[in-house]
């Protein structure tokens, strides 16, 4: 600012911005019905240490919440755009939304129960999660992408938070292609 004020021609180039990787993760809130509190907060609390330490990194992190359900052979797909690839993660912002079971049971529930079209059986429960497969399936994943299932699925059990971050860190590494890069266990 001050070499500007000066009138320093320098001051006037402009800097080529460094062109960054960028990963793409995927978080699906739906969980099975056995899924207990402590392993949606244990699931979201890594997935944000996860963004940080990718932030810290140099990665551009895009964060795409999501739910994927099915039952009797229909299913729902809602997307909620919380972090986009410019932003920093915000904790305050991302807590509710991903640590917290009550997000799901108060606004998936309810947005569920308003969607027009809906069959019949969806009276009787809220469907089943979609597994890893499934989500694969239906959005277009590029290799480094980055899929946060349910729990159970990502080796989190609720009771130590760092055996489930290495449990998930494990499953991360054996899907995710990310060109020099590993994630570390605690």
């Amino acid at each position: 600012m001050k070499a500007y004020l000066e009138g320093n021609p320098l001051s006037m180039l402009n800097k080529e911005k460094e062109m960054r990787k960028q990963i793409d993760i995927y978080f699906n809130i739906a969980c099975a019905c056995y899924t207990d509190n402590n392993q949606i907060f244990n699931r979201g609390v890594i997935t944000l240490s996860l963004i940080e330490v990718l932030e810290s990194l140099g990665f551009n992190v895009n964060l795409n919440l999501f739910e994927i359900a099915y039952c009797d052979e229909q299913l729902i797909y809602f997307v909620w755009n919380l972090k986009n690839i410019q932003e920093r993660s915000n904790v305050k912002k991302l807590y509710f939304p991903m640590c917290h079971p009550s997000f799901l049971r108060r606004l998936s529930f309810r947005l569920r129960e308003e969607t027009k079209d809906i069959k019949s059986s969806w009276r009787y429960g809220y469907g089943r999660p979609g597994d890893d497969s499934l989500v694969r399936k239906i959005i277009d994943l590029k290799e480094n992408d980055i899929v946060i299932s349910q729990p159970s699925e990502m080796g989190i059990s609720g009771i130590d938070l760092i055996d489930d971050a290495n449990n998930m860190y494990d499953i991360i590494n054996r899907k995710t292609n990310i060109e020099d890069f590993e994630l570390k266990k605690y």
